[in-house]
């Protein structure tokens, strides 16, 4: 049985805006990350952990195995939220909510990939489809769902509830 990954997050938003990622496989360790994690998950093959920094407009990738970040945090949008991934594992969406945009980032670089992808006010909760070929994105602030062709990483917009939180794809 292949052991779990458990990532808790400990924001701080105290004048220092610090905080921690505790990551837990076998061995617990406290992993500072920066400024006020806010969002992670976990890469589908369990080895890296993408936590999304609030506070810093960026986003770093611990190393499960040994409890570290890799390599240096990578900057994206104003206020990241959350992360999804393609099915096939090369690609990480992270909704940006404060400035209303989606970045891409590769799995196998860790860097962005071409612009950000703009979208509805307050982007918050983004989920990949099965097949790869859309992003579909919770657009809090104006009651929309943005709909992302991950192939051009166009983005379409569907009319949702009230202040779209989150979304997720069975």
């Amino acid at each position: 049985m292949a052991q779990e990954t458990l990532i808790p997050i400990s924001p701080s938003r105290g004048s220092t805006g610090g905080g921690t990622v505790i990551t837990l496989t076998g061995t617990a360790a406290t992993v500072t990350a920066g400024t006020t994690p806010y969002g992670v998950a976990v890469s589908p093959d369990g080895t890296k952990a993408y936590v999304t920094l609030s506070g810093s407009n960026a986003m770093v990738v611990v190393g499960t195995a040994t409890n570290t970040v890799v390599g240096s945090p990578v900057t994206i949008g104003i206020s990241p939220r959350t992360v999804a991934f393609t099915p096939d594992r090369t690609r990480a969406y992270v909704a940006n909510n404060g400035s209303g945009t989606v970045s891409v980032i590769s799995t196998t670089t860790d860097t962005v990939l071409g612009g950000p992808i703009g979208v509805g006010l307050g982007p918050f909760g983004v989920a990949v489809t099965p097949d790869g070929a859309h992003a579909h994105v919770a657009d809090q602030g104006v009651n929309n769902l943005s709909v992302i062709d991950t192939a051009t990483n166009a983005a379409s917009v569907v009319t949702a509830g009230s202040a779209p939180y989150g979304v997720a794809i069975a």
